[in-house]
């Protein structure tokens, strides 16, 4: 196995860089978009099916977003299907406060 980072061959890596690997042994259909290498000594990384966002962009959605909404998350190469499950606050654009807790649903432009 070769890591490249960068186009320049390195013996290791940290966690959070992106870098190419030549692997042996290994056919193409094996490897999908978005696969994360974890150490083999230390636990697995963890897998979430729940999580809160901050700030979201939301492009070309309804007038009025609420609690059961879907939509495709983009998180670097993944692309995955989403429902929302709750709105946490809302945040005024200007000051970056809080304005309401737990709103019932957001408008275009509002976070």
């Amino acid at each position: 196995t070769n890591i490249y980072y960068e186009d320049i061959e390195t013996d290791s890596c940290v966690c959070g860089e992106n870098v190419r690997l030549k692997l042996k042994n290994v056919e193409e259909e094996e490897i999908s978009t978005g696969f994360i290498l974890c150490d083999t000594e230390q636990e697995p990384c963890g897998v979430g099916r729940v999580f809160d966002a901050q700030q979201i962009a939301i492009i070309e959605h309804k007038s009025i977003i609420c609690p059961g909404y879907s939509a495709v998350l983009h998180i670097y190469a993944a692309a995955v299907e989403v429902q929302l499950k709750k709105l946490i606050t809302l945040i005024d654009r200007r000051t970056g406060e809080r304005t309401r807790e737990h709103p019932r649903f957001i408008r275009q432009d509002q976070i």
